[in-house]
């Protein structure tokens, strides 16, 4: 009897050390799960961008759902938030169908399938549609493939639309045959305008020779790539501006003298009358495409930590000038290897490194300035910021978007455009990584190839199984 009751005593502390074990074990790991994204470019993995803003939450944020229950975007809405609630405790999140609870859908007003952020008084939607994108394969045959899911984008830009504050203007310059923020073409930057809404961001075009001035409402004024002269009453209302502590852009192509080269060379930018080759870095048969060494800075360091490119289609040198005027700093941000040359004889067709004519490399291909408020004794109020660049391509749409930036060695070019911009409105907590899209890879198999893989499947190892099992039973009755 004794015998008995130590086995059974031994036995049930046994079972509850099993379970103490189990428990510990589960309330570890619940707490701090290990994770480990296998895809091809980390699409399951929140960008830099996405963890930065929710780890800077300062106040509670609340994601309500409204999808279908059971549905697939049920599935990866609800997946995306919940790493957004892991990635901070100042968020959280609910899912509501609004066919099961219409009146609770109702209290929210909410009239489509989407996600409301909530903050405080502040709310701001993301419809589900935003969270796909879709593209046709043959627009001849209007055949399209599946959406891509880029539901970050959305969700992380409504998440920065409820928890920022003033909504900054960015103004373009037209007027001078510059890049249409608008256009779809590969030449426009329709691409990059939807990035900069995306955070938060209010992208409107100006016209200085019709406004005579920069309007007050602009944080920062981008030229993307002047075709033509810019009058001195334009050059002066911009130099006014930056004088008082405004930030700009200017992307400067080749082959074209605006007149901003001389604007710029009063900051101790010396814009070049040259286009560079590089044949120690470039992209693909092309020396004419520059892949620039990144060099540290607050611009550029979440690009080098990604190991992102960055590639110029044709571009001209900005450089440091010999006179740089008091109480400014000027720093680097892309720099050709030393193989590279500055070409000044753009009508040659076959371009050869002229000894004492053309000037040997590395060159500067895009230059930040700053200058402090009241530096050097000066009046201006605030500080003054410009971003010099020799190109205006590298942010385009054919260099932005899709695959192509990836084929043409600008994997990093949208990142670079708008951390540029972000520094520029003095928005440096948006520097970073922007959301990836998903990389969605449909299996499309034929007729006979899922009728080969049902019979496989269903039929063929499931009566294997049952035949080494009753081989193994025979056996064992055999002996």
């Amino acid at each position: 009897m004794k015998r008995k009751i130590f086995f059974g005593a031994n036995a049930a502390v046994t079972i509850a050390l099993v379970i103490g074990i189990v428990c510990a074990l589960y309330y570890v790991v619940e707490r701090h799960p290990l994770r480990k994204d296998f895809t091809q470019n980390k699409t399951q993995t929140l960008s830099d961008k996405t963890v930065k803003i929710l780890k800077g939450l300062d106040t509670q944020v609340e994601a309500v759902a409204f999808l279908e229950a059971g549905s697939q975007a049920e599935s990866m809405v609800g997946d995306l938030l919940k790493e957004y609630e892991r990635r901070s405790k100042n968020f959280s999140y609910r899912v509501i169908d609004p066919s099961q609870k219409p009146a609770e859908a109702q209290r929210y007003g909410a009239t489509e399938f989407g996600v409301m952020f909530i903050a405080g008084g502040r709310r701001k939607n993301a419809p589900l549609q935003d969270m796909f994108s879709y593209s046709t394969v043959n627009p001849y045959e209007q055949q399209q493939k599946p959406p891509d899911f880029i539901g970050e984008q959305a969700l992380t830009s409504a998440l920065i639309s409820v928890t920022s504050g003033e909504r900054k203007t960015i103004c373009f310059t037209e007027g001078h045959g510059e890049r249409d923020i608008n256009g779809q073409g590969d030449g426009d930057y329709a691409g990059v305008r939807v990035l900069l809404e995306g955070d938060n961001y209010l992208a409107k075009t100006i016209n200085i020779a019709i406004e005579k001035m920069v309007p007050a409402d602009c944080s920062a004024v981008v030229m993307p790539g002047p075709a033509r002269f810019i009058a001195k009453t334009e050059l002066d209302a911009l130099k006014s501006y930056m004088d008082r502590g405004g930030s700009a852009m200017f992307m400067l192509d080749p082959l074209v003298n605006t007149g901003a080269e001389t604007l710029l060379a009063e900051w101790g930018v010396r814009v070049g009358d040259d286009i560079v080759i590089d044949k120690g870095r470039f992209f693909g048969q092309d020396p004419l495409t520059p892949v620039p060494e990144l060099v540290y800075s607050d611009i550029t360091k979440a690009l080098m930590n990604s190991k992102l490119t960055v590639s110029l289609p044709g571009a001209r040198s900005v450089t440091e000038s010999d006179r740089k005027p008091a109480g400014v700093e000027l720093m680097p941000l892309l720099q050709t290897s030393p193989e590279s040359w500055a070409e000044t004889d753009l009508k040659t067709p076959a371009a050869e490194l002229d000894e004492g004519k053309d000037k040997k490399g590395p060159f500067t291909l895009a230059i930040a300035v700053l200058k402090p408020a009241g530096a050097s004794g000066g009046a201006q109020s605030a500080e003054t910021r410009i971003i010099a660049v020799g190109d205006s391509d590298f942010a385009s749409n054919i260099m932005t978007s899709g695959a192509v930036k990836i084929m043409a060695g600008g994997a990093g070019n949208a990142d670079l455009f708008v951390n540029m911009v972000n520094w520029l409105a003095g928005e440096e907590k948006l520097i970073s990584i922007g959301p990836k899209p998903a990389d969605i890879r449909p299996l499309s198999i034929t007729g006979p190839q899922r009728l080969r893989l049902f019979t496989v499947y269903v039929f063929v190892i499931p009566v294997l199984i049952i035949l080494l099992g009753a081989a193994i039973w025979h056996r064992r009755r055999t002996r």
